[in-house]
């Protein structure tokens, strides 16, 4: 397991895919002053499925991409101070496609977070991610005991999931971490303060669809 800085921001193809991610906030906003809750996620939504295509027509590997994705929005969710229907909306159009752009290439998502969270940031955290279309498990939400979590995983781990440990509730970060590098999935893992850029990837298992 390395420590990296995830940083595409040099790769023209690989920053437009990461585009709808990285203009959270901003997008929200836009949408607010607007009123608008539909016209920039859908141009957003386009706009990531164009860059996919463009990843797929240049033969580039999106496993790195896939890496960045899940910390990123986690990053710009925990920096919230309104959770309203404009959030949810870009989420749920924008976001979503990301996703399932990654899932249409056959690459699945792993992310461990522990981070001690507030609440009502845990809350929004777990609602968020699972609109973008990320399960998610936690002792807070799941119980304390690890296996049902770990075969809750099993079952989905093709796809999107997050794993998540807000505060001492239990502690099953190495099952977790040991459980994501025999997964299919590009899996990486953070217990730095959001404030950090850097996360650990733990497992980049194989080129994309699209490269097979």
């Amino acid at each position: 397991m390395s420590t990296i800085g995830v940083n595409v921001r040099d790769d023209k193809l690989a920053a437009d895919c990461l585009g709808a991610l990285v203009a959270f906030p901003v997008a929200i906003q836009h949408m607010r002053e607007s009123n608008d809750a539909i016209s920039i996620p859908n141009h957003m939504q386009a706009h990531t499925r164009d860059a996919f295509a463009a990843i797929d027509a240049a033969q580039q590997d999106c496993r790195m991409i896939a890496a960045a994705a899940t910390d990123r929005l986690y990053r710009h969710i925990v920096e919230l101070t309104v959770l309203d229907a404009f959030t949810r909306s870009y989420t749920a159009v924008a976001v979503k496609e990301f996703y399932s752009q990654l899932a249409t290439r056959q690459v699945g998502t792993f992310y461990i977070l522990d981070n001690s969270l507030r609440q009502d940031r845990f809350m929004a955290v777990l609602e968020l991610l699972n609109i973008a279309g990320i399960s998610c498990f936690s002792p807070n939400t799941h119980g304390t005991d690890w296996l049902p979590i770990e075969r809750g995983i099993r079952q989905i781990a093709s796809s999107h999931v997050a794993y998540i440990e807000p505060d001492a509730t239990a502690n099953h970060l190495a099952a977790a971490i040991a459980l994501a590098k025999g997964l299919n999935s590009v899996a990486t893992f953070r217990n730095e303060a959001p404030e950090n850029p850097s996360i650990s990837v733990i497992n980049l298992p194989r080129a994309n669809a699209s490269d097979a």
